[in-house]
């Protein structure tokens, strides 16, 4: 999305230190937290416990495969 994770956790209104972990696999996600990027990005529950994108927009869904092939 073109976000630092601060920024990303900060429009989500997540803590940063609490996404840090979430995204380095050192804590596993709050429903509130998941909720809250529902909410704000347009995900989808299926996509962030479960990394399955058949539920997403498809722009975003291409954005991520980008990302995550880039990576």
């Amino acid at each position: 999305m073109g976000l630092k994770p601060s920024e990303f956790a900060d429009r989500a209104d997540i803590r940063r230190n609490a996404y840090s972990q979430y995204e380095n696999a050192k804590n596993r996600i709050s429903l509130e937290a998941a909720y809250k990027l529902v909410d704000t990005y347009g995900l989808d529950l299926d996509w962030i416990y479960d990394g399955d994108m058949s539920r997403l927009p498809h722009d975003l869904a291409n954005r991520i495969a980008k990302t995550l092939s880039a990576a």
